[in-house]
């Protein structure tokens, strides 16, 4: 379907290399440098072109970390600052607002595909600035101590061995 929810971590492979990166990962004290370790393994391992950390700050996300291999290769950072910091309202109108604010976790097969009576919708206004073209999502909220929401980690578009976008 376009939408589902199910356990991500099925695979023991991918269990050992997530519970080995979260040891590594304890050594960094700087924000930014486990936003940047975290969001490039991520994406390694799952195929993801693309990926967002937004960080709650009062009942908003903030673009904190983005990363985009089409629209930024390591080199280039031109359309960068089109999403670092800006802010989107923690409520069920976008899918990392709809992810903080339920606690729950979207994989979203192709975001054309939205059925529209759904709480949420995809904004294509970033697309549209950018140049970019998202079809996948995969959005989960990432909990603190008591469950509380303190980041999103948005990531777009899984692509196959051959570069073909697919779903996560």
């Amino acid at each position: 379907g376009w939408l589902t929810v199910q356990n991500v971590i099925s695979d023991y492979e991918v269990l050992h290399k997530i519970l080995q990166f979260s040891r590594f990962i304890t050594h960094y004290e700087d924000i930014n440098s486990v936003m940047d370790l975290t969001l490039t393994n991520v994406r390694e391992l799952i195929c993801a072109d693309a990926g967002t950390f937004y960080l709650v700050e009062g009942d908003s996300l903030r673009f904190a970390y983005v990363q985009n291999d089409t629209l930024f290769p390591c080199t280039n950072n031109s359309n960068r600052q089109l999403y670092t910091n800006s802010l989107i309202p923690i409520n069920d109108k976008s899918i990392a607002g709809y992810v903080a604010h339920t606690k729950s976790y979207l994989n979203i097969e192709d975001v054309e595909e939205l059925p529209p009576d759904l709480p949420f919708s995809f904004n294509r206004s970033y697309d549209k600035s950018s140049g970019y073209h998202t079809v996948s999502i995969l959005c989960l909220p990432i909990l603190g101590i008591g469950g509380r929401v303190f980041a999103v980690l948005q990531l777009i578009n899984c692509k196959d061995s051959d570069g073909q976008i697919i779903a996560f």
